[in-house]
């Protein structure tokens, strides 16, 4: 972990991003309230030859990703080999969306998998083929109320008996809960690692196409990859999740930057 001189408790992050204006809110908050400073890498404003992350990422205590558009293959090797070596990768939102399936090592990195990517604007049923849908209310639910990321400064005001249908053997439990207001909603996105994962966050969300309710558990995990973890954090669409003081999203962030393995 890298810490400054003058500050050895203050951590450096790195966020690259094709969506500054969501990640600048992040940034101001990050450093308000966890003493984090951040380095902003802008895809949008660097020609496609110059999309790279710096050489050496050592400096920096995690690694936040929130590309919507491609994922570059430089990119997507730079940020397995950081995680692998030991770094944080914290992934949000669109860091686990269709888009990335095409990848060559992404999706194989995270334990992933969509069914008929297609199909992705259509409605479906759960455990069949991938889909997203905004602007959706849908309820957050809390799978792991005892774990740091999920409960460090975040108050849940809402439970709910929640059953999700991808985890094998899985009972219906009352779990804290939030409903999230104009966000998105991924349906359908598998895990492919058996149980790899630590599941930290799940969702609740009714479709009015087709009336079916979707209850899985893949909107926040933690993985451990080779010496080091991946953190993924779904919500997050719209500028506002990132502005509106009263979203717990930015606090999930900072607490999967600041969380202690040990």
């Amino acid at each position: 972990m890298s810490r400054s001189v003058e500050d050895p408790d203050r951590r450096r992050v790195l966020i690259v991003t094709d969506e500054a204006d969501r990640m600048r809110p992040l940034a101001a908050y990050l450093k308000e309230n966890g003493r984090i400073d951040t380095v902003i890498v802008d895809y949008k404003s660097l020609p496609e030859n110059k999309r790279v992350l710096p050489g050496d990422l050592t400096p920096y205590d995690a690694l936040v990703g929130y590309i919507h558009g491609d994922l570059d293959e430089l990119t997507e090797v730079r940020i397995i080999e950081y995680t692998l070596s030991g770094g944080r990768f914290v992934a949000v939102h669109h860091m686990v969306s269709s888009g990335k399936k095409k990848n060559r090592f992404y999706f194989g990195f995270l334990g992933l998998h969509m069914d008929d990517i297609e199909h992705a604007r259509d409605a479906s049923e759960a455990g069949t083929h991938y889909m997203w849908r905004e602007p959706v209310d849908k309820v957050l639910v809390n799978l792991a109320p005892g774990h740091y990321v999920t409960s460090h400064g975040i108050s849940w005001p809402d439970k709910i008996d929640f059953l999700p249908t991808d985890v094998p053997g899985a009972r219906e439990t009352e779990y804290p809960a939030i409903t999230l207001k104009r966000t998105e909603v991924y349906s359908n996105v598998k895990r492919t690692d058996g149980a790899e994962k630590t599941l930290l966050l799940g969702y609740a969300y009714t479709d009015d196409r087709n009336n079916v309710t979707h209850a899985q558990a893949t909107d926040g995990w933690i993985k451990p990859a080779g010496e080091g973890h991946v953190i993924y954090i779904q919500p997050g669409h719209f500028v506002e999740e990132f502005t509106d003081p009263d979203n717990i999203l930015n606090q999930l962030i900072l607490n999967a930057i600041t969380w202690n393995p040990g």
